[in-house]
């Protein structure tokens, strides 16, 4: 089991939830289909340490986003992502592979994109690889 995984299960087993991954986690399982909006309301935290916190727990398979919600920010609707734990062990392990490989994707297509001149000068080379 990854470090990370293990350091918040332990925080959820000893009742001592005190890291904001922790926190942010303790609130999507407590509170279905959160948005990040509901996150900054019910914890407090700032938009860009929730944003955070919320692509952490992504890419470790324990929560994945499950459609969109419209709320007010103000008095302009604002459409928000739903959060959702997976509470399956063996699912989290796949959506944390498969966040994995979309990023792994995500990189290559960028690195094309930028070095293209590079990769078409040593393309036959790189492809032995």
């Amino acid at each position: 089991m990854k470090p990370k995984v293990e350091a918040l299960r332990e925080q959820f087993r000893t009742g001592n939830i005190k890291t904001n991954n922790a926190k942010v986690l303790k609130f999507i399982i407590d509170n279905k289909d959160a948005t990040v909006n509901d996150l900054r309301k019910g914890l407090g935290m700032a938009h860009q340490t929730l944003t955070s916190r919320v692509s952490d727990l992504k890419d470790m398979g324990l929560i994945y986003e499950e459609g969109t919600r419209q709320d007010l920010v103000g008095d302009k609707p604002v459409t928000f992502t739903v959060y959702t734990f997976e509470s399956n062990r063996v699912n989290q392990g796949i959506r944390a592979e498969n966040v994995r490989r979309e990023k792994y994707k995500s990189l290559m297509k960028r690195m094309e994109n930028e070095f293209k001149d590079l990769f078409e000068k040593d393309y036959i080379r790189l492809e032995n690889y």
